[in-house]
C-alpha cells in the first residue's frame, strides 16, 4: 500500500506481537509502519502490572487489597512457568519461529547451478546458531522468573493461558466471562483508567 500511494487515498499501519524479534527486526518492522507490542501474545497485555492495576482500580479495589492482587496473579505466572515441560515448550516454539523467518529472508535467486545453490544456502544457513538462539532466550525467561520480573516475562513467554488467571485474580472470573467484560470496557463511552494506561503501553501507530 505505501509503495502505491499513488493509486490510493488510503493509508495503513500494522502492530504485531513482540514473538522473537530481534531488535534490528523491531526497527526494520517500524519503517514499515509497523509497531511492536511490548508482550509476546496481545492478550498478556492486560496481565502487565500497570494494565492490571487500573482493572483492579476501576472495579474499586484499594491498597492493601489491590498489590495484594497483582502479587497473587504474579505468583499464579510465575507457578504456571515453572511447571515441568513449560519452559522448554516455549524455547522451541521460539526457536522454530526463529528458523523459519531466517529461511523466509534467504535469497537465492542468483545462484546458476544446483551446485551453487547448495552453497549459497549453507553459507546463508550456517550462521544459524540454534543452541546458541535457546541458550538465549532461556536465560532471558529464567533471569526474569529468578527476578520476579513479570513485564519481562510476558515479552518473552508466550502463553495465552495467562489471560485465564487473569480473568480469575482481577475479576474472579473464566477467561470467557473475562474477555466478554473487557470488550464492554473498551467499547464504552466513558473515560476509564483501563483505557487510559492502555493507551500508554501499546506503541504508538501512525498509518500514513
Amino acid at each position: 500500500m505505501r509503495h502505491n500511494a499513488n493509486l490510493t487515498r488510503i493509508t495503513c499501519a500494522g502492530v504485531v506481537d513482540a514473538d522473537d524479534y530481534s531488535e534490528d527486526d523491531k526497527a526494520q518492522l517500524a519503517e514499515l509502519g509497523v509497531a511492536t507490542l511490548p508482550v509476546s501474545e496481545i492478550e498478556n497485555l492486560f496481565l502487565l502490572p500497570t494494565v492490571a492495576s487500573a482493572i483492579l482500580e476501576d472495579e474499586n479495589f484499594q491498597a492493601p487489597e489491590l498489590g495484594a492482587k497483582l502479587d497473587e496473579l504474579k505468583q499464579d505466572v510465575l507457578a504456571e512457568v515453572k511447571r515441568p515441560g513449560s519452559i522448554d515448550d516455549v524455547v522451541l516454539r521460539y526457536c522454530r519461529r526463529r528458523i523459519d523467518r531466517t529461511m523466509k529472508k534467504i535469497d537465492l535467486t542468483h545462484a546458476t547451478s544446483t551446485d551453487a545453490l547448495a552453497q549459497a544456502f549453507a553459507e546463508k544457513t550456517q550462521a544459524l546458531d540454534i543452541h546458541g538462539i535457546a541458550t538465549e532466550v532461556r536465560n532471558r525467561i529464567e533471569q526474569a522468573v529468578a527476578t520476579e520480573d513479570l513485564p519481562a516475562l510476558l515479552a518473552n513467554f508466550d502463553n495465552k493461558a495467562f489471560l485465564a488467571l487473569a480473568a480469575k485474580c482481577l475479576r474472579g472470573t473464566r477467561k470467557t466471562e473475562f474477555t466478554s467484560w473487557l470488550s464492554r470496557a473498551m467499547r464504552a463511552p466513558e473515560p476509564t483508567k483501563l483505557k487510559a494506561t492502555l493507551a500508554q503501553v501499546v506503541p504508538p501507530v501512525a498509518a500514513a
